[in-house]
């Protein structure tokens, strides 16, 4: 998590301190403008391709024309999409590499460490039963001094037959219980490794709608209101009286009610069912809906 979400959020706060409207150097690179800022959405998926890119956001060999002191270098193609610090290509593989090892890690770590603690419990009690043997083979050397030979041997074959069937039992139980956790575990992987798919492309489609917000108040400026200030005079008057209601009307409809709902849900189940189920595994207690009735019934009794 921490090599893919946590260095996503820390290249957003980098784009938010460092990028702006205005040309300079960052990170020892030319950056000409907001134009060319970094695509975080496309980089990610980018970085996931292995895909080449250009190193910085413009051509330092190809000079386009001087502007007395200033020089201007010729941009690269989708200049948003070329690296913009230092040995980015080579970062963002390793951090892939080092996520993509983690997920067997995970897989497999638990269900190894609890199968290394059962064979040295097995072996621990391996030992246990040698040395019981070899108690009772010394208790049947006395009794073969005296008058119990016979039955000292009896006691000895049925203490060993007894302790086989009790290890076998014990290696059977272990099988099972390792299994359990194998399923248990590949279970909580894929959940978790899924979870952190569902949840990021949540959070870009979150992301997403603020672009669309944006993008459907500049349609509703351009398509609606603007046409009103291209009319004159007296019918111009009227025409932006009454077209500006119809643009009212379309924002509060469209951008604050459907659009606002629609961000209200997604940021409702963002903060209740997707950030719960990190923790939340609802195994506790029953849900019992909240009825006047019983809380009434309860209190009465209590005054009883």
């Amino acid at each position: 998590m921490f090599c893919i979400f946590i260095y996503l959020c820390i290249e957003i706060i980098v784009k938010w301190i460092f990028f702006w409207v205005e040309e300079t150097h960052i990170f020892g690179r030319l950056y000409p403008g907001s134009h060319c800022a970094p695509s975080l959405l496309i980089g990610l998926i980018n970085m996931f391709m292995f895909k080449e890119r250009e190193a910085g956001f413009v051509n330092m060999s190809q000079i386009v024309r001087k502007e007395g002191p200033r020089i201007i270098y010729a941009e690269y193609p989708s200049c948003y999409l070329a690296q913009w610090y230092p040995a980015q290509s080579t970062v963002e593989a390793c951090l892939v590499i080092v996520a993509v090892i983690c997920v067997p890690v995970m897989l497999f770590g638990k269900p190894l460490y609890v199968l290394s603690q059962q064979k040295k419990a097995k072996e621990a009690m391996g030992d246990k039963m040698i040395v019981r043997v070899s108690m009772q083979n010394e208790e049947t050397e006395i009794a073969s001094n005296g008058d119990g030979q016979g039955q000292g041997n009896g006691h000895i074959e049925k203490d060993q037959r007894k302790s086989t069937d009790e290890s076998e039992t014990n290696v059977h139980h272990d099988e099972e219980s390792f299994g359990d956790i194998m399923v248990h575990q590949a279970i909580h992987t894929i959940e978790y490794v899924l979870g952190c798919v569902s949840h990021t492309a949540s959070y870009l489609r979150l992301w997403a709608l603020s672009l669309a917000h944006a993008q459907l108040s500049e349609v509703l400026w351009h398509m609606v209101l603007v046409q009103a200030f291209a009319l004159s005079g007296v019918a111009g008057y009227f025409a932006s009286y009454f077209i500006f209601v119809a643009f009212g009307i379309l924002t509060v409809s469209i951008l604050v009610l459907m659009e606002g709902l629609s961000a209200f849900l997604h940021a409702l189940r963002l903060h209740w069912v997707e950030f719960q189920s990190k923790f939340y595994l609802g195994l506790g207690y029953q849900f019992v809906p909240f009825y006047f009735k019983d809380v009434l019934d309860k209190a009465s009794v209590s005054d009883n």
